[in-house]
């Protein structure tokens, strides 16, 4: 089985994760995966990104060919539509793109070379960020008030990892804890990421209007026995579990929003927790403050699980099987 991956945008985030794992491709008897090249009539299977593919130029180089498309982007113009096969991040995703009968779940992550976290009793707590800085506005003011107020009773450092020289700071200053900015490179999961006792998940998009007002708008006849209590939860079809992966691989436990990849990854209370209010993330984050041998126990649940199912070796080995039945269908 001969793979070509190709991309212009061979710097792009999403490029180099991929990458990474589809590199090890190789390690599979039978597999022979090489990327950036054009001689498309070379392969069995042509692997190109979401954000530059162009479906109908490869196709009249190699017809014979299955042609997949990674991490699609629902927002763009041009869609998937002729493609044999996507490469889903997450299951929103998945969702999204289920007209389309062909679709594997290659989930997005960097590797991460594990380190066993030793939990202390140290006199302060780091919590981490790492994502983009979107997400972290999203957790202003919701889930910030949270850890805001955690700071009251606990000395908390707060490290959040992203590309700050390209995109800046995040229009909040804690007053109660220290905001620690880390600028992302390579090796910044090794480095700070492993370090840190507890991960956190923002992923929930701030809505521009209130619950209570979209139910007096247009549920005023209370078919559905409305109520301001009800939850108005809004994620991209993009969202996916991609952030809490490196997590998992050192096996630190998370706090996360509620969205639909959170809970497929995330048993809550079992090895990680999954919130949504300010109340609820500023009481499970205490739990997680308060007691060293959870955070050890739900850490290494987290790792387990990460080995079992989603490590670059399983995904790969599920990935080929899957192609081969492509293959034998066409």
């Amino acid at each position: 089985m001969k793979i070509l991956f190709n991309t212009e945008n061979k710097e792009a985030v999403s490029t180099v994760l991929n990458l990474q794992k589809l590199d090890l491709l190789n390690n599979i008897e039978g597999v022979d995966f090489v990327s950036f090249r054009d001689d498309y009539e070379n392969y069995d299977i042509i692997l190109l990104m979401g954000y530059d593919f162009n479906i109908k130029s490869v196709r009249e180089k190699n017809p014979g060919a299955l042609i997949g498309v990674i991490d699609p982007r629902p927002s763009q113009d041009i869609q998937p539509e002729e493609a044999d096969f996507i490469l889903a991040n997450g299951i929103e995703m998945r969702d999204y793109y289920s007209s389309q009968v062909n679709i594997f779940d290659y989930y997005i992550y960097p590797n991460v070379s594990l380190v066993e976290k030793e939990c202390n009793n140290s006199d302060k707590i780091i919590i981490c960020y790492h994502g983009n800085k979107i997400h972290l506005k999203e957790a202003v003011p919701r889930i910030t008030d949270a850890i805001e107020k955690l700071g009251d009773d606990f000395n908390i450092e707060l490290k959040v990892i992203y590309n700050v020289e390209k995109f800046g700071k995040i229009n909040w200053k804690p007053k109660k804890i220290n905001l620690n900015y880390v600028q992302w490179n390579e090796k910044v999961y090794g480095e700070h990421l492993s370090k840190s006792d507890i991960g956190i998940i923002p992923g929930l998009i701030p809505s521009q209007e209130s619950l209570k007002a979209v139910i007096k708008k247009s549920f005023f006849k209370r078919e559905f026995n409305e109520h301001k209590t009800d939850y108005l939860l809004r994620f991209k079809a993009s969202s996916n579990p991609g952030r809490i992966f490196p997590f998992m691989q050192c096996g630190i436990p998370v706090v996360s929003d509620m969205f639909p990849s959170a809970h497929q990854i995330i048993n809550d209370g079992f090895d990680s927790f999954v919130v949504y209010s300010t109340e609820a993330w500023y009481n499970k984050l205490k739990v997680l403050i308060e007691n060293v041998e959870l955070r050890k126990e739900m850490g290494k649940k987290l790792q387990e699980k990460f080995d079992k199912y989603y490590s670059p070796e399983i995904l790969n080995n599920n990935f080929v099987v899957f192609l081969k039945k492509l293959l034998n269908n066409k």
